[in-house]
C-alpha cells in the first residue's frame, strides 16, 4: 500500500511540475512577444519621425531658398 501511495504522490508530483513548467514557458514567449511588438511600434515610430524631420527640413530649405531667388 505504502508503495502504491508513493508512486501516485510522485506521479502526482511529476504531473504539477510539468504543469508548471509549461505554464512559466508559455508566459515567457507571450513576453518575448509583447517585447517583439513593442520594438517594433518603436522603430516605425522612429521612422515616421526621420521622415517627417526631414520633410519639415526640407519645406524650411524651400522657403529660404525662395526668399533668396526674389527679385529686387
Amino acid at each position: 500500500m505504502n508503495l502504491l501511495v508513493s508512486f501516485v504522490t510522485k506521479l502526482l508530483a511529476d504531473l504539477v511540475r510539468g504543469l508548471v513548467l509549461d505554464w512559466k514557458q508559455d508566459r515567457l514567449i507571450r513576453q518575448n512577444t509583447v517585447l517583439k511588438a513593442q520594438l517594433k511600434s518603436r522603430k516605425a515610430i522612429s521612422r515616421a519621425r526621420q521622415t517627417s524631420d526631414r520633410r519639415a527640413l526640407g519645406d524650411i530649405r524651400n522657403r529660404l531658398r525662395q526668399r533668396t531667388n526674389r527679385p529686387k
